[in-house]
């Protein structure tokens, strides 16, 4: 799972690069775009924004509303794409988005509806991936695990456009992890979500700096390692230390709904 700014001026040499990484990594891979993943001039920002990113990743070159999905025993993923064309850093998403969340992974029985849900008549037909699971297919014990750059969760400047609808959809689909990046520093914490009467858990993991020097808040170099049993969800961050990549901090959390 990669959560965005694979590149840092979306570049077609840094794409090139970002590609050859990735063939390096174990599939089945889930990519989602970031700010700097987008040009910085406004003509292309404007009219083809995700161009050489999806040339590259070879993906949808119009990701409006979800970004592939993936399975791995036990595990159901969708990728959403949290940067909009006409915003410059911070993220949003969508009524769509958050439609095609429980679209995809079907709603929890007896989930009441709240002011921030979204009919399921609003999801356009293309809107779900067309290798997504149908949600009667999803086994109840699959981790469910959605993936977008922007931290659903940060307050402040950093505040995720959509994030009411987003909880909303994270709640009703009863989603269990939620990967995001663009903040540089590592974070492994349970969130808990009240929506239509009921509360549900889920565990934010976002990435730190991995390829780049561009660290912030003295966190250096890390990515995470993430630990999916019967009982448990571990998440394991990996820093950067003179002798190479270190477990420095280890979260453990049960698993429960």
């Amino acid at each position: 799972m990669v959560t965005g700014d694979i590149t840092m001026r979306a570049r077609a040499d840094e794409f090139c690069l970002a590609v050859a990484l990735l063939a390096r990594l174990p599939e089945p891979q889930l990519v989602v775009p970031g700010n700097h993943d987008v040009p910085l001039g406004p003509v292309p920002r404007l009219t083809e924004p995700y161009r050489r990113y999806s040339a590259a990743l070879g993906v949808d070159p119009n990701p409006s509303v979800l970004w592939p999905s993936a399975r791995s025993a036990g595990t159901e993923a969708l990728g959403l794409n949290s940067m909009p064309r006409w915003r410059w850093k911070s993220g949003r998403v969508t009524r769509r988005q958050a439609a095609a969340i429980t679209a995809s992974f079907g709603a929890a029985p007896g989930a009441a509806a709240g002011s921030d849900a979204v009919p399921p008549d609003a999801v356009p037909p293309d809107a779900v991936p067309p290798d997504a699971v149908p949600p009667d297919a999803v086994p109840p014990d699959a981790v469910r695990l959605v993936a977008l750059h922007h931290p659903p969760f940060v307050g402040g400047l950093a505040r995720l456009g959509g994030r009411g609808r987003l909880t909303a959809a994270l709640a009703g689909a009863r989603v269990d992890l939620v990967l995001a990046g663009h903040t540089h520093v590592p974070v492994a914490r349970e969130v808990e979500l009240v929506h239509g009467g009921r509360t549900h858990r889920v565990i934010e993991v976002v990435a730190g700096t991995a390829t780049s020097l561009r660290t912030r808040d003295g966190a250096g170099r890390s990515w995470s390692l993430i630990v999916i049993d019967g009982c448990a969800v571990e998440v394991r961050e990996r820093r950067q230390t003179g002798s190479g990549w270190r477990t420095t901090r280890t979260v453990r959390f049960d698993r429960r709904s």
